[in-house]
C-alpha cells in the first residue's frame, strides 16, 4: 500500500469511508441472501478490506461467521477497541504477499462468501499488483462460493485510462482483463450493478465529486 493510500485511510472520516462499501440504494444484504439460498451457500464470510469495521459488523449481526483482513494494523486495533465482539474474527494480511494469503488460508480455511468492496484491488499501485491482488482474493473462496467484488474498470471513464486520481491514485482493470480471469477460473457473472456515490463539496477546492463504480456477483463452482 502506498504512503498516500495510506494516509487517506487514516485521516479521512468515517462516514466518507463507508460510503464506498455501504451506498444508502444498495441492498446488498438482500441479493447475498438470495444467491445464499439459490446456490445452497454455506455462511462463512470474509470481507476483504476491513476499513472502519462497519459492514463486518452488520454481517456479524446478521448471523454470519465472518472474517476480516485488513493490511493496516491500525485498523484492527481501531476497530477492535470499538467493537470487542469482533476481536478473534479480524486479522492483517498482505493482499499482495501471496505466502500472507496462504498462511491465512492455511490457518481459517477458505470461506462460502468473500467480499472485496469499496474498489480494494484498485489500490494498488500498477497492473501487476492489482492483478496480484484479484487472483489472491480468488484465493479466499471454497468450492461453490460467491464473490461480490467492487471494481473501476478502464471502459467507465474517456479514454480507458489505466489510472485514475480520487483522493489518491487508483489502478484501474479493463473487461478483457476481468475476462482473461472469468475463462481460466470457469467464473459464472451472476449479476453487475453500478454504484454511484455523490460527495458534497468542501470549499472552493473541493467541489462536488462524483464517483461510479461496478459491483460484480460471480459464481465460483470449484
Amino acid at each position: 500500500m502506498s504512503r498516500e493510500v495510506k494516509r487517506y485511510y487514516l485521516e479521512a472520516p468515517e462516514e466518507e469511508i463507508n460510503s464506498d462499501i455501504a451506498p444508502k440504494t444498495f441492498d446488498i444484504w438482500g441479493i447475498m441472501d438470495d444467491y445464499g439460498k439459490k446456490l445452497k451457500l454455506g455462511n462463512r464470510l470474509l470481507d476483504v478490506g476491513l476499513g472502519t469495521g462497519r459492514f463486518t459488523l452488520q454481517a456479524f449481526k446478521k448471523g454470519y461467521d465472518v472474517m476480516a483482513i485488513d493490511l493496516l494494523p491500525e485498523f484492527i486495533a481501531r476497530v477492535t477497541r470499538k467493537h470487542p465482539e469482533l476481536k478473534k474474527r479480524l486479522h492483517v494480511v498482505n493482499l499482495l504477499d501471496e505466502k500472507s494469503v496462504l498462511k491465512f488460508v492455511e490457518e481459517y480455511g477458505q470461506f462460502d462468501i468473500v467480499t472485496a468492496l469499496g474498489v480494494v484491488a484498485n489500490h494498488a499501485q500498477n497492473k501487476h499488483g492489482m492483478t496480484k491482488i484479484l487472483y489472491n482474493i480468488v484465493k479466499f473462496a471454497g468450492t461453490n462460493s460467491l464473490l461480490v467484488v467492487d471494481l473501476l474498470l478502464e471502459e467507465m471513464f474517456p479514454g480507458k485510462p489505466q489510472i485514475i486520481w480520487s483522493d489518491f491514485t487508483h489502478t484501474l482493470t479493463s473487461l478483457t482483463e476481468m475476462g482473461q480471469i472469468f475463462q481460466k477460473y470457469g467464473f459464472t457473472l451472476l449479476d453487475a450493478y453500478t454504484i454511484h456515490e455523490t460527495y458534497p463539496a468542501k470549499g472552493e477546492l473541493f467541489p462536488e465529486f462524483n464517483e461510479h463504480s461496478i459491483r460484480i456477483f460471480i459464481h465460483k463452482p470449484w
